[in-house]
């Protein structure tokens, strides 16, 4: 599963906005991931469990959350 990808649904979900409104080709996207630039997610302040979530799909790879723990930390958000 692409966590990063993930992190830009859960976005869009919450936000009903692209996560790289700007962007217009898959170049361009590209061209961000490969120069470590990570979509701003401050319309989520105002959901800091949603927020939390979304930032940690948007680390370093090696830094992100594993499926196993983001399925945890969504199935809690669902759950309370």
């Amino acid at each position: 599963m692409d966590v990063y990808a993930l992190g830009c649904i859960i976005f869009e979900v919450y936000t009903s906005q692209r996560v790289w409104p700007d962007i217009k080709s898959p170049a361009q996207l590209m061209g961000n991931n490969f120069h470590n630039e990570y979509p701003p997610t401050a319309k989520l302040d105002e959901r800091p469990h949603i927020k939390e979530i979304v930032d940690s799909c948007f680390k370093e790879p090696e830094e992100r959350l594993g499926m196993d723990k983001l399925t945890s930390c969504l199935d809690a958000l669902v759950n309370k």
